[in-house]
């Protein structure tokens, strides 16, 4: 069974609904990231496998259209995040992701994120094709700068020095030139001040129209637009912080 919603949100799904769907999501992260060092007595594992296999069952026939919609054409600059909830890379509505904060910066499009034991390849290095996954959603996003969106044509990853686990990561990428749809892409990441990784990619401009979404637009809009700050969209930017 599909998962789409694309473009529109459940009408009937609350933000109490949704700061709970947040709360779980942040709880499964958790679980992801002690599971793969996990080192428990038989009794904890087979108690730990039998309530995981009963929450699985619990929430199978609720797993269907979500709830939220996945790509959001309402943006904000300030917190990327919040128009992809379902990414593996930034989403906050999915336990895959580590989540990497993005924001758009002038000219950048700007991505900071820690990576855990789950994301491991080599010893104490975050998986080369992570660091891949991270730089084609990073790049991805600065076709925004100029107001452009696009699936990748290509993309490329200079692997300078090993890619550190538990330590902050900062990947900054930038429009390099146009060629008509063709939206060339250049990026660095750095670890602890030094470039770890480099990378470039061309994407295409197509625009996406007539995918009627101004009715989700609004909505958003509405549910941001509260000054009370115990009201707030639990997908709303100030919820969330980005260096």
């Amino acid at each position: 069974m599909g998962i789409a919603n694309y473009f529109d949100s459940d009408p009937n799904f609350t933000r109490t609904q949704e700061a709970e769907l947040v709360r779980l999501t942040k709880a499964l992260r958790q679980v992801i990231d002690s599971s793969v060092k996990l080192n428990a007595p038989l009794e904890t594992l087979t108690q730990l496998a039998n309530d995981a296999e009963t929450m699985a069952a619990q929430m199978q026939p609720y797993s269907s259209i979500r709830p939220i919609a996945a790509h959001n054409k309402h943006f904000r600059p300030d917190d990327v995040n919040w128009s992809a909830p379902y990414s593996p890379v930034v989403g906050r509505c999915n336990p895959l992701s580590p989540p990497m904060q993005m924001v758009l910066r002038e000219d950048k499009a700007i991505g900071t994120v820690t990576y855990g034991d789950a994301f491991e390849g080599p010893p104490n290095c975050v998986h080369g094709g992570m660091v891949a996954l991270a730089w084609d959603h990073v790049m991805a996003l600065a076709n925004m700068l100029i107001n452009a969106r696009g699936p990748t044509a290509w993309l490329h990853v200079d692997y300078k020095k090993p890619t550190p686990l538990y330590t902050p990561l900062r990947f900054e990428a930038w429009i390099d030139k146009l060629e008509g749809k063709k939206i060339f892409v250049k990026g660095a990441c750095y670890a602890n001040g030094e470039i770890v990784t480099e990378a470039s990619g061309l994407f295409i401009n197509t625009v996406i129209k007539n995918i009627g979404v101004e009715a989700e637009m609004l909505r958003q809009e509405q549910l941001h637009s509260s000054d009370n700050p115990d009201d707030r969209h639990p997908l709303h930017p100030s919820r969330f912080t980005a260096d």
